[in-house]
């Protein structure tokens, strides 16, 4: 059984108190001696503690999700040079990693969709960079996405992705 430890001074009723809970605790004590509000202090303490990880998840996920969005208005930007299927493909990925959270799917849910938005991303720049177009909007585009040279879209399209996934997680 886990064992917690509390120290509480100064909060409303209750001058000092040093808590110890293993296994059922019981709070006894005279009236006004700060009976309930350790009871309340103690459920929020514990309430907050076990959505923790949902809240790191939701702030990870949401950071992804806006990494995500730059490149998908960087795709506006040469929209006349894309199959709308694939954009659609993309944004639906999008859409679908704003679903995830950690209790149905977590983090292998939220690497599978952004390992797919990327490939998505890697198809319709390759497509794009094949085309004829101008030069100072190919250099844009190439700076939007991080890529130094076209020679390198592939890995450095790779490269860019693993490193920020991995950082943010």
């Amino acid at each position: 059984m886990s064992k917690y430890k509390f120290n509480i001074d100064n909060y409303h009723a209750i001058g000092h108190a040093d808590i110890e809970i293993e296994g059922i605790t019981v709070i006894v004590g005279s009236n006004g001696c700060g009976k309930s509000t350790m009871s309340r202090w103690l459920y929020y303490i514990v309430n907050t503690l076990s959505v923790l990880d949902s809240f790191f998840f939701s702030d990870f996920r949401d950071v992804i999700i806006k990494s995500l969005e730059k490149y998908s208005n960087a795709l506006d930007d040469i929209s006349n040079y894309l199959d709308d299927d694939k954009k659609r493909f993309f944004d639906h990925t999008l859409s679908l990693m704003t679903m995830v959270t950690l209790s149905n799917g977590g983090v292998e849910k939220l690497d599978f969709y952004y390992k797919r938005a990327i490939g998505s991303l890697d198809d319709m720049l390759v497509n794009f960079l094949q085309k004829e177009q101008n030069p100072q909007q190919v250099r844009r585009v190439l700076n939007l996405f991080g890529i130094t040279e076209q020679t390198h879209v592939h890995e450095d399209i790779e490269r860019n992705s693993i490193q920020l996934f991995s950082e943010y997680l």
